[in-house]
């Protein structure tokens, strides 16, 4: 079977553009006139009207005072407040009145500080401005603006990605230098090359630049629309100062990079918002995980070297258990996925940890898997005449669609259907032969329905129907197995069974659970591999931040 892939079958995307209660926008304060012999003059207009708005906004706290001194001072320490008006210069925070956050996908966006350098007819640009890094470009420490175009500079530890194309910098300074762009009072921005030049020419230091790597975009209007959903508080702002504290704030080499919240609540304080909302421990905790694989740079000591050899070790003996003569690896071997370090099965595809696979095929470079351990509340409906039809329950199989395979779902059977199937070469238990019956075959749903319309003893539970299936790169297979990411589980051992039964319409037997398939496959994998050192216990892998991000992304999609 050729197997052609396409996006995500059930989409997580759209979770994000759920519409949420709607914020009313926030009306500037208006100063009201106080007894006769105070001083309620309007203030000198300044070259900046955010800060002429700050200057009213300031002459309005304070209790009611309406002095100069109070807006002056306000404004000598770097003035916000909340605004309806998106403008370039304008400051977004990372709202927390949203349906849905940013703690399984997108973990950049989580109380982060995004500044719009451009926001026009055609094109809004912004930079978040609290997520300094550790990576390094051509000899500049670069902060990351957002996840366009930011070139694969903030692949996780121990992987690469290229984007193809080189990364989008983009230099913010407090300082009007040559080749410079005007944001708005007291910030510039300027493009890479031109930072560069006037540093080489001795005119600035690098430090007065705050280089940051890659950007986040909207087509027009998109961005209107995300605010009406609460997902961003819109805040005008001293910028420069802004900027101007953060290039200023020192940094620990041995300590964790700073997060960007305490910059994050410093502004929604600013502008009257709750600082410290409830309810996102698991957010936080997400954040910092990203920050940890995504922002940091590698560090080489003796441990990190000793685990090098580890993984290389288990990496070649794991290896060899699943592939042939040939070295390729075959269709029906089965894996345990589990969460070990680093980002894999916890910033992205969460579902996979404490997951059971089983690899259908492989494809050039390419090495396709069913998870045969999520159950869904979905359901598929079999038509087998004008007057009948057959529903049966759907598994998630993965979050990529198989194009070929009639509405994205991809059957299997427990043994040949009839005389269908295409029969896995791993797919067979305790050595047996080609006819084994409880070999892992591929099927159709055109197979399906023919067994069915047959009326004989056709086993509905010996049918696996899956949407989606998960695709590895067949070196990032290998890291994987290194890090014990995956483990492979003799087919012997593997709960096959037992998986097939969670998604049976027939629930009057209890079976295994989903996660007690998953503990079952991985026991019997560490006991195989006995020559191996385990990558993690089942003790530790317990109660940690990848378990609540799985049950999060299975009450989010999956219920």
């Amino acid at each position: 079977m050729r197997w052609a892939l396409v996006a995500c079958a059930f989409s997580t995307a759209a979770a994000y553009l759920t519409p949420s209660r709607r914020r009313a926008a926030s009306p500037i304060a208006r100063p009201a006139r106080e007894a006769a012999g105070d001083d309620d003059s309007a203030p000198e207009l300044p070259d900046d009207v955010s800060e002429a708005r700050a200057r009213l906004i300031a002459r309005t706290m304070g209790g009611g005072s309406l002095t100069e001194g109070s807006d002056t001072k306000a404004v000598q320490e770097g003035w916000a407040y909340e605004t309806p008006l998106l403008e370039a210069g304008c400051v977004l925070l990372g709202g927390t009145e949203q349906d849905f956050g940013f703690g399984l996908r997108q973990q950049y966006f989580h109380k982060c500080v995004l500044l719009l350098t451009q926001h026009d007819d055609q094109f809004t640009r912004g930079v978040i401005v609290n997520r300094p890094s550790r990576r390094e470009i051509n000899g500049w420490t670069v902060w990351c603006g957002g996840d366009v175009e930011e070139g694969g500079v903030f692949a996780p530890l121990g992987r690469k990605e290229s984007k193809g194309r080189p990364p989008a910098l983009e230099c913010l300074s407090t300082r009007d230098v040559e080749g410079a762009r005007r944001v708005s009072k007291g910030l510039w921005t300027s493009t890479f090359e031109s930072a560069n030049k006037v540093v080489k020419a001795g005119a600035a230091e690098k430090t007065d630049f705050m280089c940051l790597c890659g950007y986040a975009g909207w087509a027009p209007k998109q961005l209107d629309g995300e605010v009406e959903r609460s997902s961003w508080h819109v805040a005008a702002a001293d910028g420069g100062s802004l900027v101007a504290e953060l290039l200023a704030k020192e940094e620990d080499a041995d300590a964790p990079l700073d997060d960007g919240l305490k910059t994050w609540a410093s502004l929604m304080a600013r502008i009257g918002k709750d600082a410290a909302p409830d309810g996102f421990d698991f957010d936080d905790g997400m954040l910092r995980a990203w920050i940890d694989a995504r922002l940091d740079a590698p560090r080489m000591d003796v441990s990190a070297l000793a685990d090098a050899a580890r993984r290389q070790t288990r990496q070649e003996a794991f290896m060899k258990t699943i592939t042939g003569n040939n070295g390729a690896i075959k269709p029906g071997a089965v894996l345990a996925c589990q969460h070990v370090t680093g980002s894999d099965f916890l910033l992205e595809k969460q579902y996979l940890h404490k997951a059971l696979i089983q690899v259908i095929a492989v494809q050039q470079e390419l090495v396709i898997a069913c998870v045969l351990n999520r159950p869904t509340s979905r359901k598929i409906s079999l038509r087998l005449s004008p007057e009948s039809e057959k529903s049966k329950t759907v598994a998630f199989g993965g979050d990529v669609q198989v194009k070929s395979a009639a509405g994205g779902v991809v059957w299997l059977s427990r043994g040949p259907l009839g005389d269908k199937g295409e029969r896995l070469p791993l797919g067979s238990v305790k050595g047996s032969s080609e006819g084994d019956a409880d070999a892992t075959h591929v099927i159709s749903a055109k197979d399906v329905v023919v067994e069915l319309q047959k009326a004989s003893a056709f086993q509905a539970d010996r049918v696996l129907a899956a949407s989606g299936v998960v695709a590895f790169h067949v070196d990032e297979l290998a890291r994987m197995l290194g890090v014990g990411h995956l483990l492979p589980v003799p087919l012997d051992d593997a709960p096959l069974e037992e998986c097939w039964a969670l998604h049976s319409d027939d629930v009057s037997t209890p079976g295994m659970t989903p996660d007690g398939c998953w503990h079952a496959a991985f026991l019997a994998g560490v006991g195989a591999h006995a020559s191996c050192a385990p990558p993690a216990t089942p003790a530790e892998l317990n109660g940690g931040l990848a378990d609540e991000a799985l049950t999060r992304f299975i009450k989010t999609f999956l219920a």
